[in-house]
């Protein structure tokens, strides 16, 4: 058996203009984020980037770039966003806002999705991954 990493607990933090050439420029791995702020921040998936269970609650995303897909979020698993707003995010590929790739239905609920642009796709997308 295989040990899954814990997500990070983030809590009223501003993650601000980081890059990485993979993964999510803000974060990288499963995490509950809390009252977070990801601003300017230029990755794979912008601000971020998991393969495990990401849940987001009363979040901000704003001006993240994704170098592939995702402008503010890529996710290759279960997705829980209430109360987030996705704004002014872009990405070279899918989805300037948010892309949904894994397996079950993503939630999101509340929040705003506004000014998103991705070259197919601007503000969300969900991608069914069969394993």
């Amino acid at each position: 058996m295989t040990a899954r990493p814990l997500p990070l607990q983030l809590k009223n933090s501003l993650v601000y203009s980081n890059a990485a050439s993979a993964g999510g420029g803000g974060l990288r791995g499963p995490a509950n984020l809390v009252d977070d702020q990801f601003i300017s921040n230029t990755g794979s998936g912008g601000g971020v980037w998991t393969l495990e269970p990401l849940t987001i609650t009363r979040g901000r995303f704003e001006r993240n770039n994704g170098l592939t897909q995702g402008g503010a979020v890529q996710a290759f698993s279960s997705v829980v966003m209430t109360g987030t707003a996705i704004v002014s995010n872009t990405s070279t590929g899918s989805a300037g806002g948010v892309q949904v790739a894994g397996l079950g239905a993503p939630l999101i609920a509340g929040g705003y999705f506004t000014g998103n642009q991705g070259v197919n796709g601007g503000g969300a997308e969900r991608l069914r991954r069969d394993l």
